[in-house]
């Protein structure tokens, strides 16, 4: 069983959704989604990428995003992950 404060990282970050995980987390500016649900350009959320100009997308349906860039994807939780400090994959 996790350690408490995990399982109450986990109850905060399920009950986001990516587009506010992404904006409360990957520190690369706000996403406004202006009614889309997939192809809302972003940032790569991942800090390794430093990504001037936006290479990546969301898709609010499938709640993830991929980015064009690094050829990488993943979800909210990957994004908590990296502004947590731990790993990804593997939180």
């Amino acid at each position: 069983m996790a350690p408490k404060p995990d399982l109450e990282l986990q109850r905060v970050i399920d009950d986001l959704d990516v587009v506010t995980a992404y904006n409360r987390f990957a520190g690369k500016g706000q996403v406004e989604v202006g009614g889309k649900t997939e192809g809302i350009k972003v940032s790569c959320p991942n800090p390794s990428h430093p990504d001037r100009n936006p290479s990546a997308w969301i898709n609010t349906d499938k709640q993830t995003w991929f980015c064009a860039g690094c050829n990488q994807g993943g979800d909210k939780y990957d994004i908590a992950a990296w502004y947590f400090g731990m790993p990804v994959p593997g939180y």
